[in-house]
């Protein structure tokens, strides 16, 4: 059989207005030239075949060979949309607003990224860290703020009401200082970090002997400008407050 070439063939189907699922159809209806093949895509493989869209002219391309935008800009626009589950999703798209470069079926599509709906739409939270960085970069410096945004509503879903209280949970929560990048962390949180009295007393001692540190006086003229290195050696600034059940001012200065 002498077939025709690519070119001619494809615009006499298009000239058929066939729609996408019809060709099986119409190659069973007795009305298919003979020099027209049943499977196009085998016949004239290399030789200008596309796709059963382009043969039939809708347009049609098969999900697994469309150009889709990356996972993570498709999951940034779908969680800008603030759905709830699944079938909020199916809903959106029979809608017509979906985009056409973001995949319907999106587990199918982005299999070596894809966690599970709850992570892909956004009701799933984001890290601690990843969550902070988020907000840090619409210009959330603070806890105020934080609890304005979501006062009024226009808190992400991805990022959970009350951080405190979840991250802490996951034992990741360093207080809002560090979590909107100020670089404050609560005294409370300080404390749980702080060494243990027989550790701390060592390290004040040999601040004591280094800096020349004698009584009271000495100790809080030096807590003006050196506050940053106790942090870094996680003793108190004001031990006599953090160790309550120890002698602590006397040992010190033994």
């Amino acid at each position: 059989m002498t077939w025709r070439s690519f070119k001619e063939a494809r615009k006499f189907v298009h000239s058929l207005k066939l729609k996408s699922g019809t060709w099986w159809e119409y190659t069973k209806s007795g009305k298919k030239p003979d020099d027209i093949p049943t499977n196009p895509d085998l016949v004239y493989k290399n030789k200008g075949w596309i796709s059963r869209g382009d043969w039939l002219g809708t347009g049609y391309v098969q999900p697994s060979k469309r150009q889709y935008r990356s996972f993570k800009e498709a999951r940034k626009y779908i969680q800008s949309l603030e759905l709830k589950n699944s079938t909020d999703w199916n809903r959106y798209c029979t809608s017509g607003k979906k985009p056409k470069d973001i995949p319907s079926r999106p587990e199918n599509i982005y299999k070596k990224e894809w966690k599970n709906w709850k992570y892909f739409i956004g009701n799933e939270f984001l890290s601690c860290k990843e969550a902070g960085k988020f907000l840090r970069k619409q210009g959330i410096t603070s806890q105020g703020q934080y609890e304005r945004l979501c006062k009024d509503g226009k808190r992400p879903n991805f990022i959970p009401a009350t951080p405190p209280k979840t991250y802490k949970l996951k034992g990741t929560w360093n207080g809002w200082g560090e979590f909107l990048g100020t670089g404050k962390i609560a005294d409370q949180i300080k404390a749980t970090k702080y060494l243990p009295w027989p550790e701390a007393k060592k390290e004040y001692q040999r601040l004591g002997k280094k800096y020349g540190l004698i009584g009271y006086s000495d100790w809080i003229r030096f807590l003006k400008t050196h506050k940053n290195l106790l942090d870094k050696l996680n003793i108190p600034a004001h031990p006599w407050q953090t160790y309550t059940k120890e002698r602590v001012w006397r040992e010190m200065k033994k």
